[in-house]
C-alpha cells in the first residue's frame, strides 16, 4: 500500500497531485496486481500518460517480486474529459 497524498500539505480539492494511492496485490495466479484511486482524472490530457506509467510501475514491481505482472485498476473520484481551464474546442482538437 502506497499513499501519495500528505493531507496537510496537499489541500487543494482540484489539480496536482491526481493520483492519491497504490494498492499492489497478488492474485492466486501469482501475478502482481496493481489498483491506482486518483482524486481527479483528466482523460484528454493525461490519462494515456498515466496509464503508460502505471503499466512501467507495475513491470518493475512484479520483477522485483519475482513475478508477472497482472491486471490494472484505475479508480477516479472525479473525472473529466479535460481540465477546467480547457476549452471545449481545444480539448475535442486533442482527438485529431
Amino acid at each position: 500500500e502506497v499513499t501519495l497524498v500528505i493531507p496537510e500539505k496537499d489541500t487543494r480539492p482540484v489539480g496536482f497531485p491526481c493520483l492519491s494511492h497504490l494498492s499492489f496485490h497478488r492474485t492466486l495466479n501469482d501475478e502482481i496486481c496493481l489498483t491506482a484511486l486518483y482524486r481527479n482524472h483528466y482523460f484528454m490530457r493525461r490519462a494515456l500518460g498515466n496509464y503508460l506509467s502505471l503499466g512501467s510501475l507495475l513491470r518493475f514491481v512484479a520483477s522485483e517480486a519475482g513475478r508477472e505482472p497482472g491486471r490494472i485498476s484505475v479508480l477516479s473520484g472525479s473525472a473529466s474529459l479535460a481540465e477546467p481551464k480547457i476549452k471545449a474546442r481545444a480539448a475535442l482538437n486533442l482527438l485529431t
